[in-house]
């Protein structure tokens, strides 16, 4: 409703670009991250965590502040004092492997990360390294997809019995 370009991300995330759309509705881009927020509270009796910024990397980053029903905006101006505090472990991409590697440099903060050349990126981490490096700065390099997501990496299904029973049959 609020834009077309929306990617699903996983079963209980996604990635909405608003770029262009603060002229059609009036409003600040917080604002209408706002709109949607209530929207699905009122629509669906849900709330939901909002990350705002310039990347998708970022905006992941922010919707992880002030859960449950949080919301997160860094403009540009403001990522060096956002970022500071902003351990690597909060970046989706910076697993414990690369979090020790960045360790042996003294990188401990996304600030620190994104504070050394491109080419230190590069030559540590290769090109993933590369493209979180511009995606941290504010640099959108993983851009939204609208197309349906066809493969999932695992789906599960359960079904819990009450009361618990040991009877076989009950349970088949």
């Amino acid at each position: 409703r609020f834009t077309s370009q929306v990617e699903e991300y996983s079963i209980d995330e996604a990635f909405c670009d608003l770029a262009g759309l603060r002229r059609m509705y009036r409003s600040s881009y917080p604002d209408i991250v706002k709109r949607i927020k209530e929207a699905v509270r009122k629509e669906l009796d849900i709330t939901v965590s909002v990350g705002l910024s310039l990347s998708k990397t970022l905006a992941k980053i922010c919707s992880r502040e002030n859960k449950p029903d949080g919301f997160m905006a860094v403009p540009g101006n403001k990522l060096h004092e956002y970022l500071k505090n902003i351990p690597l472990e909060r970046v989706c991409g910076f697993g414990p492997n690369t979090q020790a590697l960045l360790g042996k440099y003294g990188i401990r903060s996304v600030l620190e990360y994104i504070r050394r050349p491109k080419e230190f990126a590069q030559k540590l981490l290769g090109k993933i390294g590369v493209e979180l490096w511009l995606e941290l700065r504010g640099v959108s390099v993983y851009s939204v997809s609208t197309d349906k997501k066809e493969k999932y990496l695992s789906i599960s299904k359960t079904k819990t019995f009450m009361p618990v029973s040991g009877d076989k049959e009950l349970v088949k």
